[in-house]
């Protein structure tokens, strides 16, 4: 009698240590962090968007498969560590798909977003104020009616639209060698967040300071076919530099449109910006791009870098073919770094049980010099009252079928016209 009452016990004490065992490991693969994003793999900007798409979402799965995002605990002192529920969409480059996808976000309890396109994050901006969740429109230009709402929980990947053509236009004056002033004109496609790029207050009275004439803005469709109307005018107009600020199908077409029309790059200089430069280029327009320039915020897939290392082999076990790792890959992939930091920061300051979507916004809103392997010269907020990460930009020419490094990283310019 006594001998099966002890087994019982026994028993009784196994099932009870297993069951709470079973409940506190099953606690501990409990702990995750939501996280939506908004991303782009059709519409008109899909071509564009896609590589950056699978940049950002390769990384993060790939954080999560090497067993998440690892933290101190404030209160324990322990190493612990929390994956990702990640849950995206393709908001197309739409702001009414845009908007319903947030909403959709928000009732998964999603604590921070990314978002990619400057208007589909312009389009949300209001609601991540009045709900109090962190939006970063990880690629895309920081949007004047972004940063208007308060309190502010908008932060975007790069600087204005302005700062960054009047940062390119900096870069093509410290080049310029005629005893007249520069003419300077752009061609932009045409959507919401870069219409500010038309106000006299800020472009054309940025490029009159430098010394240069302005010329204008040609707005281009966002699916362009034909562009030949909008280059004959700036070309009237003796345009020494054209802006071409797009996405990569814009470069394809102005391009064979300059050639058709027998424009000589060496007389007119095009530089395109981070969104409308990539390596599918080279393919698109073996010739006709040939002298063409472009800006971009992360060095070229072929140099040697920690980050670039990763992001090959990240893209190798997604079974990706080693050409997608290109120019907008390479920007999606640099924003896990950017926020694996800053839930790291956030855990750490409070920890997972109090963490809340304020504390990793002011987390992300506050990242100093994150080591993202090289992939960007400085990965940190300039201003944490106006979030931007991206601060620095480099140039490249297409020679002889292949990008070739133009210019240093150059510190964006700062220029306070269009920025709410």
């Amino acid at each position: 009698m006594k001998k099966s009452l002890i087994i019982f016990i026994l028993g009784v004490f196994i099932i009870s240590f297993s069951l709470l065992y079973g409940l506190t490991d099953a606690k501990e693969k409990d702990k995750t962090i939501t996280v939506g994003l908004s991303l782009i793999y059709t519409g008109p900007l899909g071509a564009t968007s896609t590589s950056v798409s699978n940049g950002i979402l390769d990384h993060l799965m790939w954080i999560n498969n090497q067993g998440g995002i690892k933290y101190k605990d404030p209160s324990t002192g322990r190493l612990e560590h929390i994956k990702m529920r990640i849950i995206w969409e393709d908001n197309a480059y739409n702001i009414s798909k845009s908007l319903s996808i947030y909403k959709r976000f928000k009732a998964e309890d999603s604590k921070v977003i990314l978002i990619q396109g400057s208007s589909p994050g312009e389009a949300i901006s209001a609601s991540l104020s009045r709900d109090k969740i962190p939006g970063i429109v990880m690629y895309g230009y920081a949007s004047p009616r972004g940063y208007r709402p308060e309190p502010l929980y908008y932060a975007a990947g790069y600087p204005t639209v302005i700062e960054d053509f009047c940062t390119m236009a900096k870069w093509f004056l410290s080049n310029w060698k005629k005893d007249r002033p520069a003419r300077i004109g752009v061609m932009c496609m045409d959507v919401p967040s870069w219409r500010v790029l038309s106000e006299p207050e800020g472009t054309k009275a940025q490029i009159e300071k430098m010394g240069a004439e302005w010329l204008g803005v040609e707005w281009l469709p966002m699916m362009a076919t034909d562009t030949s109307v909008q280059i004959t005018r700036m070309i009237n107009k003796g345009v020494d530099l054209i802006g071409m600020l797009g996405a990569l199908p814009h470069t394809i077409v102005v391009a064979k449109d300059m050639s058709r029309l027998g424009i000589d790059l060496s007389k007119v200089t095009v530089i395109c910006n981070v969104s409308g430069w990539d390596e599918t280029l080279l393919n698109a327009i073996p010739k006709e791009g040939e002298g063409f320039y472009g800006a971009s915020f992360t060095p070229l897939p072929s140099e040697d870098f920690p980050g670039i290392r990763l992001a090959k082999k990240v893209a190798q076990w997604k079974d990706r073919k080693p050409e997608e790792v290109n120019l907008n890959y390479l920007p999606g992939f640099v924003f896990g770094y950017m926020l694996k930091a800053g839930l790291m920061d956030a855990l750490e300051k409070v920890g997972y049980e109090k963490v809340t979507s304020t504390d990793i916004r002011n987390a992300l809103f506050n990242l100093k010099d994150v080591d993202c392997g090289g992939l960007m010269p400085r990965l940190t907020v300039r201003e944490p009252s106006y979030p931007t990460y991206g601060s620095y930009v480099r140039y490249s020419r297409i020679e002889g079928g292949q990008f070739k490094v133009v210019s240093d990283w150059i510190e964006e310019v700062k220029v306070e016209h269009g920025r709410r």
